[in-house]
């Protein structure tokens, strides 16, 4: 089914229910006078470059769905666009139905552009009746239209404690059991929906928590638990990249063709296992410092501080009961989580020359999440 080109009219806007910003990544390791105590590399917001909505499309019509519209601003345009080439190529080129409810990636259903008329008065005027308090997109701006997936996140399921039936402070072991049995599913179907990109040589590279969409968060409901991949705003296709994408595979070691597809596949996964830690943390540590642990202050603890040395992260975390059962996740089936996290992030500094087999194919059949 080909890409649709909807009017603004097809639709009826209930609520703004999201806001994305860019990030500004600065390395400092390549400033002489970085402070050695300081972490090499720091993440801070960027300016808005869009808006989720929850909408109807074709409203009081039997074709009336649920839907989420995506509103890049000008200054992003170009990564909305590239969002929906993606969907394109993957379409176009591959033959892929990008609406089908087995697809491991959002589901995009079209798009349109915001016509002269959003410039008007009379539309701004109408636009803050209908939706006080949310300032009017403007004349240019790029809506994608996806099938409403829900709102819930890696980022958004509930810390360990949070939200728990008193019941469970009860049964202790079992809730345990459970929770480990999710967290190991979110983590396989994060690999299969990654993997599903990488076959069609496509990489992400700008995964984070809130790029993984969970159908629910509930552990009860582990066999409805699907894991969709989104926000392609920054991906790239291995067969177009350009001349300095090519050079930075160059530098990091990759002398051919297949490393430096290889080069790119780590970047996905190496973001995809710090990803795996933060939901660790987030799912077995008591302590809310642990739990709130981000990018940042793991990318610090794993190569600043130990350098990749998970032998030593794991006694040092061993000494601070408020994470022992982060540990016991991890040290499941003979430490074979350690392992996986530390075979996902070493990546970074191991480039792999010559792979036929996808990396995070290898991953996604380690031990650990098979069992």
């Amino acid at each position: 089914m080909a890409l649709k080109t909807f009017l603004p009219s097809d639709f009826e806007i209930r609520r703004l229910v999201g806001k994305q910003s860019l990030l500004r990544i600065v390395e400092w390791e390549y400033y002489q006078k970085r402070n050695p105590t300081e972490p090499a590399v720091t993440v801070e917001p960027g300016s808005l470059a869009c808006r989720l909505y929850d909408a109807i499309l074709y409203p009081n019509t039997k074709q009336e769905k649920e839907v989420l519209l995506k509103e890049y601003h000008r200054e992003a345009l170009e990564i909305g666009y590239n969002e929906k080439s993606i969907f394109q190529t993957l379409e176009e080129d591959y033959g892929v139905d990008i609406t089908s409810e087995q697809l491991p990636l959002s589901r995009l259903l079209g798009s349109f552009e915001a016509p002269d008329t959003f410039d008007t008065e009379y539309f701004r005027v109408q636009w803050q009746q209908a939706l006080p308090y949310i300032e009017p997109p403007k004349a240019g701006h790029l809506f994608l239209v996806f099938c409403w997936e829900g709102l819930s996140t890696v980022a958004s399921y509930p810390m360990k404690g949070k939200g728990r039936a008193w019941l469970s402070t009860i049964f202790v072991e079992a809730n345990f059991q459970r929770r480990c049995q999710f967290v190991k599913k979110v983590m396989s179907s994060s690999l299969e929906a990654v993997e599903f990109l990488h076959r069609f040589r496509i990489v992400h590279l700008s995964l984070g928590p809130q790029s993984l969409l969970l159908s629910t968060t509930r552990e009860d409901q582990i066999n409805a638990l699907r894991v969709r991949l989104r926000d392609f705003g920054f991906s790239r296709r291995l067969s177009s990249l350009d001349d300095e994408s090519i050079r930075r595979a160059y530098a990091a070691g990759a002398s051919n063709p297949k490393a430096i597809s290889n080069y790119y596949y780590a970047q996905d996964i190496v973001l995809l296992g710090y990803v795996f830690l933060m939901l660790v943390f987030r799912s077995f540590a008591d302590s809310e410092s642990y739990q709130k642990i981000g990018y940042d202050g793991l990318k610090r603890l794993v190569e600043d501080l130990f350098q990749f040395d998970f032998d030593r992260l794991r006694l040092y975390l061993l000494q601070d009961d408020s994470v022992k059962d982060v540990v016991r996740f991890l040290d499941e089936g003979n430490g074979s989580g350690w392992i996986l996290i530390r075979n996902m992030l070493v990546l970074k500094r191991q480039l792999r020359h010559e792979q036929d087999e996808l990396i995070v194919t290898e991953l996604k059949n380690c031990s650990f999440l098979l069992k």
